[in-house]
């Protein structure tokens, strides 16, 4: 019987599948690159995939640091118009 294992770091998937030991779903930001080279290629385009949240999550202190709210502002900014990870 073969062994399945597992990971929960997107670029050991990657490592794997480049390896050929097995499939991965990632996002496009660790996927692209090795596509672009020729490394990897998309099976199944059109399966469908979960959304999964984005949080941003600080300890709750009075006043807020500038630094905070500016870095949180800029996150919500920059994800504010889609999935920039995504696929093209």
């Amino acid at each position: 019987m073969k062994e399945i294992a597992t990971v929960n770091n997107g670029e050991a998937m990657r490592d794997l599948a480049i390896a050929r030991l097995g499939f991965a779903m990632l996002p496009g930001f660790i996927a692209l690159p090795a596509i672009a080279d020729g490394k990897l290629e998309r099976v199944l385009p059109d399966a469908a995939t979960r959304d999964m949240p984005i949080s941003a999550v600080w300890p709750q202190v009075q006043p807020l640091p500038a630094k905070l709210r500016t870095l949180i502002d800029f996150l919500a900014d920059e994800l504010a118009g889609g999935e920039p990870w995504k696929m093209p």
